[in-house]
């Protein structure tokens, strides 16, 4: 029976233990008769089934008479089994190597794509840091940045931003709370922006239509935080 082989019988096994349901008490000479299995054979199967707890036996008249256990005996022996290995699930836990999880990423188009990206920095409430900022990020969302600012400032999140050589930095901006602003080397000059935050880095790509690309996992942050600490260290 296919049950019975899930249970981790062997096919003879299973043979001897539905021969033994069918005989009652019984010697293992009878058994084998039944089975057509060799007697040898027959005591080693008979061995096995005891230690898997389908089997018993009793001694009559100095010889041993095989039982076969209940079949409703079997749910017990399934429900231990199952004990047995919920006991061990921690521990074979604890061994399995951890699923590295792929980075989640999102990309938005637009004005709209840079001011979802905005919102979701004040909702994860962490320090960001601005590696690359540029004058005319500001210009884009002309109405919506100012206000951006004083909503971060009243949540007393902290901003860290390495503008690009060149770049016109407002004395509003510089003297805003909770902000710190450097300027990088003239050499690094580029058309791409990076803001770290919690978990997460937003990518800005300012070409003909910019371009926001939201990566969040927690490696890549850490990696963009590194690189924004060294800057920061070189920059003026």
């Amino acid at each position: 029976m296919e049950a019975l082989e899930k249970m981790g019988l062997s096919k003879n096994e299973i043979k001897v233990y539905l021969a033994l349901l069918k005989l009652g008490a019984s010697l293992a000479s009878k058994i084998a008769k039944e089975t057509n299995l060799n007697r040898s054979l027959v005591y080693r199967i008979l061995d096995d089934l005891i230690k898997k707890g389908f089997v018993g036996y009793v001694i009559k008249e100095n010889r041993k008479y095989f039982n076969a256990a209940s079949p409703n005996k079997l749910l017990d022996i399934l429900h231990e089994s199952e004990r047995d290995i919920k006991k061990i699930i921690p521990q074979l836990l604890s061994l399995r190597k951890p699923v590295e999880k792929a980075p989640e990423v999102e990309v938005y188009s637009g004005k709209e794509g840079m001011k979802t990206m905005l919102e979701d920095v004040l909702r994860t409430g962490k320090e960001v840091l601005v590696l690359g900022a540029r004058s005319d990020f500001a210009n884009k969302l002309i109405y919506y940045h100012p206000n951006w600012h004083r909503r971060r400032i009243k949540l007393k999140l902290k901003m860290k931003a390495l503008f690009e050589h060149g770049q016109k930095i407002t004395k509003e901006l510089i003297k805003l709370p909770h902000t710190e602003i450097k300027v990088l080397p003239k050499e690094l000059k580029s058309n791409i922006m990076f803001a770290v935050f919690g978990n997460k880095v937003a990518i800005e790509l300012w070409f003909d239509y910019p371009t926001t690309i939201l990566i969040k996992d927690s490696n890549v942050a850490d990696g963009f935080r590194n690189y924004f600490g060294f800057l920061w260290k070189i920059a003026k």
